[in-house]
């Protein structure tokens, strides 16, 4: 047996609104017979294959108990078959608007009333729409798009498939929720007004509906404070100073919540500490290169002094913490405040401080040159690099310069002589500045100071026409030169050159530097010693060994070898050979010319007189002696004829 239709939300769990049983399994010919009482009494049915919903009359749970009886008048075993009858339609859903609540919001439910035990609930808002579920009797008020009063249709549908009446309910909805409220600092104290470091945690809130409250956390959410429509968080609220995240979200009169507004900040309300600085004490009082470097400012704080000592006078930033010596005016003892303003603007106290100021420069020093030695005592070439310095404050330290003050070298303030400060400054021209640095580190002006220390005494140079010459010593004849020069690499008209003679007075040397022969008086060996004065004053002497030959070798005599002929005198022979002669000439040079030849032919006497001079005819020949130190003498003449054949 089975139910002809099991109606309902299931199929087969037994409750159904119709009563109706197939009856299957009948053998041709056989009857029925069913029992509503668990078998007490037997009620005979023709064996129809559908017994009708009729036969059970009120609803409730049903007991089937059908057997069939053949045609012979046996009977089978019984079938039983119970389920619940409910042919009854269930009551339509009621609901009504709360007297406290005028509005509904979106997080508010609407819980039907009169709903029977796993009856499906459902509702529309529109009698075109389809109908939706309402779970556990309940709807949602966020599933309505539109605010304003709106007409819901609800019914139910047991679970033995009977459809309630539908009932029409009346509900006022408001399902938007209000926007995030805007927060910000009442006040961003400090240096900045948009950092969020602060020492005022009030915060304004913003964007409030009217008749909404506010909710706030200070755990990221976790836990939520109600507070009223407050435009003003108190800075009550946050506790101990440190890092802050205020959440902040508004609640309509509906009960809608907004999303959660964020403001995150830094509240201080803790004033800094004093500054502190001292006086250091290697040095008597500060100067215009000092700095007071303020200690104990907190980083990013705002660092003032005051210099004067009147409620009026103007603080001023000290930058980095630090006060440059150029904001005092006046030597001595000065007064100086200090404080420090800390990023979320509190002041800290007031510290005083007693700084001993010394800002005036010192003057240039006087730098003279004292020995400006030389031939002029004023044009600053000089050998001597003594100097004197002056006009030095007590405790100043002296510095100098020799390369326009590009670079300085402390030296002693008693320095008079550049050879105590370095040898690589003996030579050349000297652009000195020199400046004092007084106890107070102040840098007066420089004072220059220029010359030429020149300390190399050059030995004059001197040459000779004679080519036979050494270095110290060179003979002279009667036509020889003797010139004396500047010894410097490139000459010097400035120097005085000067020469004496065999320990002589000292003469100036001529302009063209040729010192004449009569000088040297008597032929014979000189000496010679020659000067050189730079205009440093420097000197330097040599000595130069001169041998004087100016006298010259007498006229040679010159006779024909063999005048051959009727004459021994005539001069005509057929030997043309000359003998040159003359007292004590062995070994001197002589020159010859013949028939005046342009040119001198130079010869020296020897073993092989006598020589032939010329040809056939008649010949001039001219003779010249020429002795040891090149003096030329007198030249004889020998006029001759040769012939070939004795006349």
């Amino acid at each position: 047996m089975s139910l002809a239709s099991d109606t309902g939300r299931s199929d087969h769990d037994a409750v159904t609104a119709s009563g109706a049983v197939k009856v299957a399994g009948l053998e041709a010919g056989a009857s029925l017979a069913f029992s509503l009482d668990r078998g007490k009494t037997w009620t005979a049915h023709d064996a129809d294959a559908l017994l009708p919903d009729s036969l059970f009359g009120a609803d409730g749970a049903k007991h089937l108990a059908v057997k069939q009886i053949d045609a012979v008048g046996n009977e089978g075993a019984v079938a039983d078959l119970s389920f619940v009858l409910d042919r009854t339609a269930p009551d339509a859903p009621r609901w009504t608007m709360p007297v406290d609540k005028p509005v509904l919001s979106a997080a508010d439910v609407i819980a039907l009333q009169g709903v029977e035990a796993d009856a499906l609930v459902e509702y529309r808002t529109d009698a075109a729409a389809p109908w939706l579920v309402a779970t556990e009797g309940q709807i949602p008020t966020a599933r309505f798009l539109h605010d304003g009063t709106t007409r819901i249709e609800v019914r139910q549908t047991d679970v033995a498939g009977n459809v309630s009446a539908t009932s029409t309910l009346v509900a006022t909805v408001d399902v938007t929720a209000p926007p995030a409220p805007t927060l910000s600092l009442q006040k961003d104290t400090g240096l900045s007004d948009h950092d969020l470091i602060t020492a005022s945690g009030s915060v304004n809130v913003s964007g409030l509906e009217a008749g909404g409250t506010l909710a706030f956390s200070l755990d990221g959410g976790k836990t939520w404070t109600p507070r009223g429509g407050d435009a003003v968080l108190p800075d009550s609220l946050f506790g101990a100073d440190g890092l802050q995240q205020l959440q902040v979200k508004q609640i309509d009169a509906s009960s809608n919540e907004s999303a959660v507004a964020t403001l995150t900040f830094m509240l201080d309300r803790t004033a800094p500490d004093a500054l502190h600085w001292t006086m250091p004490v290697d040095k008597p009082a500060l100067g215009l290169g000092d700095m007071i470097a303020l200690q104990g400012a907190e980083p990013g704080a705002r660092v003032e002094f005051q210099l004067e000592d009147h409620p009026l006078s103007p603080w001023l930033v000290a930058n980095d913490g630090q006060i440059a010596m150029s904001m005092f005016h006046q030597d001595g003892p000065a007064y100086l405040s200090v404080r420090q303003t800390d990023v979320a603007g509190n002041v800290g106290p007031v510290t005083m401080l007693r700084p001993d100021i010394d800002v005036t420069r010192p003057a240039a020093p006087t730098v003279v040159l004292l020995h400006d030695t030389g031939a002029s005592s004023t044009d600053r070439i000089t050998s001597s690099s003594d100097f004197q310095v002056g006009g030095l404050e007590s405790g100043a330290r002296l510095l100098v310069s020799r390369d326009s003050g590009s670079s300085w070298k402390e030296i002693p303030a008693d320095t008079v002589a550049l050879d105590e400060l370095n040898q690589s400054w003996n030579y050349g021209a000297l652009n000195l500045q020199f400046k004092q640095v007084d106890a107070a580190g102040n840098i007066g002006d420089a004072a220059a100071l220029s010359f030429t220390l020149d300390r190399e005494a050059r030995a004059p140079g001197w040459s000779s026409s004679n080519p036979d010459h050494s270095v110290d010593a060179t003979t002279l004849n009667g036509q020889d030169t003797f010139k004396v020069q500047a010894g410097r690499s490139a000459g010097s008209v400035a120097d005085s050159l000067a020469y004496r003679i065999d320990g002589g007075a000292w003469e100036t040397v001529p302009a063209d530097g040729l010192l004449p022969l009569s000088q040297f008086g008597a032929d014979g060996r000189h000496l010679v010693e020659l000067r050189q004065t730079d205009l440093a004053g420097n000197v330097a002497v040599r000595t130069v060994d001169v041998a004087l030959d100016t006298t010259p070798p007498p006229a040679p005599t010159l006779a024909l070898f063999h005048d051959d002929g009727s004459s021994a005198t005539d001069r005509v022979s057929t030997d043309g050979r000359v003998m040159v002669s003359g007292p004590g000439l062995l070994g001197l040079n002589f020159q010859t010319r013949v028939n005046g030849a342009a040119g001198w032919v130079d010869e020296h006497l020897g073993d092989d007189l006598p020589r032939v001079y010329g040809g056939m005819g008649e010949t001039a020949l001219e003779v010249r002696f020429i002795d040891a130190a090149g003096n030329i003498g007198p030249s004889s003449v020998l006029h001759y004829t040769v012939v070939q054949s004795p006349i």
